[in-house]
C-alpha cells in the first residue's frame, strides 16, 4: 500500500533528520477524517519529541511521544497507507532511546509487522526436529554417545569447550539439554560439571531468548494485542522471584526461554532470573548423574554407600522439583487467611429494629 503523497515531502524530511521541516510539512496537510487528522498529530508530535530529545528536554519529550502514542491508539491498522501498528510497536520504548532510533514510518504491509521473521523461526524450530528425528544426527543427541565423545576428550582443554558449545548451538534450536548436563556430571564429576553446564545453560538460554524476540517478538505484539499487555502487566506485578520459580517447575527448558522473550520479559531480569533459578536444578542433576555413573561402576564392597549416595540424590531432586509447588500452596494459604482476617474484621450489618 503506497503512502498519501501530501505525507510524503514531510516523510522525506524525516528520513533526514530535519524533524523541524518533516513537523512544518505535516501541519500543512489537511484531512477531513478524523483518524487522518489524528495521524497528522501523532506525526506532528512525533517529529516534535525526537527534536526535544536531541535538545536533551526529555520531560518535554516523553510529553509529546505520550501524546504521539495517545493519538495512535484508537487508530486502525492503516491509515493513508501508514503502518499504525509498526509506530505503536517502535514507539514503546523511553525517550532517550527514541531520540537515537527514531521510530521508522513506513508504508502499510498485507501481513502484520515481523510476520515472514516469525514464520522462519517457526520453520526453523520444526526443521530442526525433523532433521533430529529422522537422520542419523539424532544420536549426538543420545547421552551415551555425548559421555563417549567427552570422554574421549576429556584430558583436553577443549573438551569444557565442546560441552558449553553443544548447550549454545542446541538450546536455541528448541532441542533438550538435559542429556548435555547429565554427560557434564558422569564425564567431569560434580563440581567441574556443575560449572560448566550452568555456564552453558545460561549462555544457551540468552541466545535463546535473543533469537526468539528478534524474530517472533513483533508478530506476538502485533496478533495478541492488548491480550499480551495484560501478560506483560502479570509478568512486572509477580517480578523478579517468579520467573526464576519458573525455572525449578516442570516445564521445558526452551519453552520458558521462548516464552519469557515473547512474553516481553526484559533481557536484564531474563539473565538475572534465569542465573537464579538454573542454580539449583543445574546441581541436582549434575549430581544425580555423578552419583548414577557411580553407583553403575562401583563394586559390591561399596554397595550400601552408593545406595544412599543415589536415594540421598534423587530425594534433593525431587525437592528441588516439588519446591514451586510447595511455595504456591503456602503463598495462596496465606492470601487465604489474609483475606478471612479482612472478612472478619468487617462489622456486621444489624437487621433494622421492628416497628
Amino acid at each position: 500500500m503506497a503512502l498519501a503523497p501530501s505525507l510524503v515531502p514531510g516523510l522525506e524530511a524525516y528520513q533526514r533528520d530535519d524533524y523541524d521541516t518533516a513537523r512544518e510539512k505535516w501541519r500543512e496537510c489537511h484531512f477531513d477524517e478524523e483518524g487522518e487528522a489524528n495521524l497528522l498529530a501523532a506525526l506532528t508530535a512525533l517529529a516534535t519529541g525526537i527534536e526535544q530529545a536531541r535538545q536533551g528536554h526529555l520531560e518535554d519529550a516523553e510529553e509529546s511521544f505520550d501524546q504521539t502514542r495517545s493519538k495512535l491508539q484508537a487508530l486502525p491498522r492503516s491509515v493513508l497507507g501508514v503502518d499504525i501498528d509498526l509506530l505503536r510497536v517502535t514507539l514503546r520504548v523511553p525517550a532517550d532511546e527514541l531520540a537515537e532510533s527514531p521510530p521508522p514510518i513506513l508504508a502499510a504491509t498485507r501481513f502484520p509487522p515481523g510476520t515472514l521473521r516469525f514464520a522462519a523461526f517457526i520453520a526453523l524450530l520444526i526443521a530442526t526436529a525433523l532433521i533430529f528425528r529422522f537422520t542419523a544426527l539424532h544420536q549426538y543427541l543420545d547421552r551415551q554417545e555425548i559421555i563417549r565423545v567427552l570422554a574421549a576428550v576429556r584430558d583436553s582443554v577443549w573438551a569444557p569447550v565442546a560441552l558449553m558449545a553443544s548447550f549454545i548451538l542446541l538450546a536455541p534450536l528448541g532441542l533438550p539439554i538435559s542429556p548435555l548436563i547429565m554427560a557434564g556430571g558422569v564425564v567431569f564429576g560434580t563440581a567441574k560439571g556443575s560449572l560448566f553446564n550452568y555456564v552453558g545453560s545460561v549462555l544457551g538460554a540468552g541466545l535463546s531468548y535473543q533469537l526468539a524476540r528478534y524474530l517472533g517478538r513483533d508478530f506476538v505484539v502485533q496478533i495478541a494485542g492488548k491480550r499480551l499487555k495484560r501478560v506483560e502487566t502479570m509478568v512486572s506485578r509477580y517480578g523478579f522471584w517468579s520467573l526464576a520459580g519458573i525455572r525449578l517447575m516442570p516445564i521445558p527448558f526452551p519453552v520458558a526461554n521462548f516464552g519469557m522473550a515473547l512474553a516481553g520479559v526484559r533481557l536484564p531480569t531474563f539473565v538475572a532470573s534465569t542465573a537464579v533459578g538454573l542454580t539449583p536444578g543445574v546441581l541436582m542433576y549434575t549430581y544425580l548423574a555423578t552419583v548414577l555413573a557411580a553407583a553403575a561402576e562401583g563394586s559390591s564392597e561399596n554397595g550400601g554407600a552408593r545406595a544412599l549416595e543415589v536415594v540421598v540424590a534423587i530425594l534433593l531432586f525431587s525437592l528441588v522439583g516439588l519446591t514451586p509447588t510447595l511455595l504456591l500452596r503456602r503463598k495462596r494459604q496465606l492470601r487465604y487467611r489474609k483475606i478471612r482476617r479482612r472478612r472478619q474484621r468487617r462489622p456486621t450489618r444489624r437487621a433494622p429494629p421492628n416497628p
